[in-house]
């Protein structure tokens, strides 16, 4: 990641660029990446823009790469992976007007005991390392992604579980942390973070890719 491009991010921050801002649902925009270039039917990663904000864009690129590593060994994808990791680093300390209120602390240990009441869940998450349960409305009302899914008529609609097996157990948890009461206890480090921000592009959940963001944050994405 040459430091000229380094320069052009920061120069885009200072006049007010916003990489967690959605791109329309009518972009037609998209990035393509080449295990080699010359060679255009060797096209391994297609990322379409629509709806998806920057770090979106960059993150589903390091994740499909990852798979394209474990599916073709062969191509050594090792330079770019490490560029675009940096890139994410960047873009996810950019500093941003944030939005805050004072909320009562009796209303955070409400949607705590809410969040811990796992007998009226009716959703789970199947993440790698086991499941994690919630509430269907609380999804469905954060996440257009998730409402679609959970009202479809495919296996997650029909059975209301969201397989996110490329995501482990401790990110699910921290996402519905922050998602229902905006803090959480648990302490989390960069692959955790990461994993969280993924999620919550993936979902488009913009109010938990606030929460993620920061020094704290960029500071764990440095080491």
């Amino acid at each position: 990641w040459e430091p000229y491009y380094e320069e052009r991010i920061s120069c885009a921050f200072e006049f007010g660029a916003d990489p967690y801002q959605l791109a329309a649902s009518w972009c037609t925009v998209s990035w393509r990446l080449y295990a080699n270039p010359d060679d255009e039917d060797d096209k391994k990663v297609l990322v379409r823009y629509a709806g998806m904000s920057a770090i979106g864009v960059v993150s589903q690129f390091l994740r499909d790469m990852r798979a394209n590593e474990i599916q073709h060994i062969d191509k050594d994808w090792h330079r770019t992976f490490e560029r675009l990791q940096r890139g994410l680093s960047l873009m996810s300390r950019a500093p941003r007007r944030k939005a805050r209120t004072i909320v009562d602390s009796g209303v955070v240990d409400l949607w705590e005991r809410f969040r811990g009441d796992t007998d009226s869940h009716d959703v789970t998450l199947v993440t790698a390392e086991g499941d994690v349960s919630a509430h269907r409305a609380v999804l469905a009302h954060a996440s257009p992604v998730l409402r679609a899914m959970l009202a479809s008529s495919m296996l997650q609609g029909t059975q209301q579980r969201v397989e996110v097996k490329d995501t482990p157990k401790q990110s699910a948890v921290f996402f519905l942390d922050l998602l229902y009461a905006g803090t959480s206890t648990q302490d989390f480090d960069a692959p955790v973070a990461l994993a969280t921000l993924d999620l919550a592009h993936r979902w488009q959940v913009v109010a938990v890719m606030r929460m993620i963001e920061g020094a704290s944050i960029g500071r764990h994405l440095d080491r």
